[in-house]
């Protein structure tokens, strides 16, 4: 399966302000970005932070997976093939979900942190918005990305305000 990383991130790269949104500061052709890229996956992972802050609507055909130390807590929202609850490491998750071509790898912080540690993130899509938060949630909040380990397949100005989007790929 491969895994893809999908995250806009401020100037100071933090994923969501101090009270946990991405919405207001982020650009409307980001979120249009993040909305068409979201309509071509049927499985999607993030934390339940990330979960807790984003719209529960369920999608028919879409399997969105959080991962939690506390799946109990979620048992009444469960959704049979919609929406699922675990506590498992990347690893676990990978070998779970294998049949799955893709999967969207959305948040936050420490699940982009620990896919990227587990070495299960295939490509990235960053969008770098040019907005300085001063605090919030960082993309990676105990290292820095090393991106030696990639190779920048594209880069793309979405708008005049300087926001950019970048596509990476895992080096082989």
């Amino acid at each position: 399966m491969k895994i893809i990383l999908v995250a806009a991130i401020s100037e100071d790269g933090f994923i969501a302000d101090s009270n946990g949104k991405v919405k207001t500061w982020t650009s409307k052709e980001d979120q249009k970005f993040f909305e068409d890229i979201k309509s071509r996956y049927t499985l999607m992972v993030m934390g339940s932070r990330t979960y807790n802050l984003s719209p529960k609507k369920p999608t028919a055909g879409v399997l969105r997976v959080v991962l939690t130390r506390e799946p109990e807590v979620y048992k009444s929202q469960v959704i049979e093939g919609q929406l699922a609850f675990h506590n498992m490491s990347p690893t676990a998750f990978a070998a779970a979900y294998k049949n799955y071509d893709a999967c969207l790898l959305l948040g936050g912080g420490l699940v982009y942190e620990a896919f990227l540690d587990a070495g299960l993130v295939d490509e990235m899509y960053l969008t770098k918005e040019p907005a300085i938060l001063g605090e919030g949630t960082p993309f990676l909040p105990n290292k820095s990305l090393n991106l030696s380990r990639w190779r920048s397949v594209s880069k793309k100005k979405l708008n005049e305000d300087g926001t950019t989007l970048t596509h990476y790929i895992l080096k082989k």
